[in-house]
């Protein structure tokens, strides 16, 4: 398990980048229309020769581009505009089977201020246990959310690695027993350590300091706020009003504003598209129990794995008031038509707007990012849970028709 850490970490940028890309860019937060001039020095105990860049948040610019000389850079320059930034490592030390490594650490730039970037190893920076002193108390609001967070980070992926190798030890020991409990630990611990832990720690932050704007920031990142609706909106009502309004915290209320519409007991909103008879949405919950709402798509293979499962639990219990409406994210309605004629999805109500992740009302009003997703309605159309697995709607469906 040594990649946890590293592919934790990847996904957890891509989860903040992903949350709004067109929006939550670099940019001016306090001076929109000059530069931010700013000094950085680092110590870095990395190979002489290592490159430094910074870039943009999409590293997509390089403002200015450096080598690491006697475990020191300096750096002098402006850049567009107070906001977040990478500090960007290139370097040729060896990682297992790697000759080489990048990455980048994140930093708030801010015009007139100094820095001074601290790091240990380049194992370090690969794994964000970095320290940044600034005179920028913004860079420091955003220090106390990162360094703490990265620390606990890499010393849960430590004991997690500790007792991944005595499960290994015990298994080739044929220690069943003993085996056997390791491993449900590990399994318990990777969970915390990729699932859980991080969205604790967002939510204690904003909390707990509830001036920053990083407190939003950080919370756009949050990929549970559909499950935990009421949790995040009591922090944000707990904001500070000036938070409230900075650009991140009006974008944090765009996201709780549109799931508020999907929350749970909340009326399904219509669905928009045709069926593929041509057909306008239209239902009726008479005489329904409990209404599966499946986001699918025909290229989709885990959703089209799944649906003999559901054509089962279709046949078994629709005489009992269970009904399910398929909602497809096809372009193409011969493709679209031909998955439901091949996995034989005989209930009839099928629609599609036929547009795609991005374009699609649907996707777009339910919050839809991925396939397969779902919701479950109840008797009068109200949202009950979301992506209930086969399995927990079968649990579900026994409960109601017993």
């Amino acid at each position: 398990m040594k990649n946890v850490l590293s592919l934790h970490l990847l996904s957890f940028i891509l989860i903040l980048s992903c949350t709004n890309p067109r929006e939550a860019k670099t940019g001016s937060e306090t001076n929109p229309s000059d530069s931010a001039y700013v000094k950085i020095k680092g110590e870095v105990n990395v190979f002489d020769g290592t490159v430094v860049k910074i870039m943009n948040e999409d590293f997509e610019k390089v403002y200015i581009i450096d080598t690491v000389v006697n475990k020191q850079f300096q750096f002098e320059l402006s850049v567009p505009g107070n906001g977040f930034y990478f500090i960007a490592f290139t370097g040729t030390e060896k990682f297992g089977n790697a000759t080489g490594w990048s990455h980048g650490n994140r930093i708030y730039l801010e015009d007139g201020h100094s820095y001074m970037f601290k790091a240990s190893s380049a194992n370090n920076i690969l794994s964000n246990v970095v320290n940044v002193i600034s005179s920028s108390k913004i860079q420091q609001s955003f220090s106390k959310f990162e360094e703490p967070y990265w620390k606990k980070l890499s010393d849960l992926n430590t004991q997690l690695e500790q007792n991944e190798a005595l499960a290994a030890k015990l298994f080739e020991q044929n220690r069943k027993k003993e085996y056997e409990e390791v491993r449900v630990q590990v399994l318990k611990d990777e969970n915390y350590l990729q699932q859980l832990f991080p969205l604790e720690y967002i939510r204690e932050f904003a909390t707990n300091n509830p001036s920053t704007f990083i407190s939003a920031y950080k919370l756009l990142g949050a990929y549970d706020l559909k499950e935990n609706y009421n949790a995040y909106l009591n922090i944000y009502n707990g904001l500070n009003n000036d938070v409230k309004q900075h650009k991140y915290g009006l974008m944090f209320k765009e996201k709780l504003d549109a799931l508020s519409k999907i929350a749970d007991g909340k009326p399904f909103p219509p669905v928009a598209g045709k069926s593929l008879s041509g057909e306008k949405y239209a239902y009726s919950f008479k005489d329904k129990r409990l209404v599966f709402v499946d986001f699918w798509a025909s290229w989709c293979i885990p959703c089209r794995e799944v649906n003999p499962e559901l054509v089962d639990l279709y046949k078994r219990y629709h005489p009992k008031g269970f009904d399910v409406i398929s909602i497809s994210l096809d372009t193409n309605i011969k493709l679209w038509n031909a998955a439901v004629v091949k996995d034989n999805l005989i209930w009839p109500n099928h629609f599609s707007d036929l547009k795609k992740f991005g374009e699609s009302y649907n996707s777009i009003t339910y919050d839809v990012s991925s396939i397969p997703q779902n919701y479950i309605l109840d008797h009068n159309g109200r949202i009950l849970a979301r992506n209930v697995e086969i399995d927990s709607l079968k649990i579900m469906l026994d409960r109601i028709t017993e």
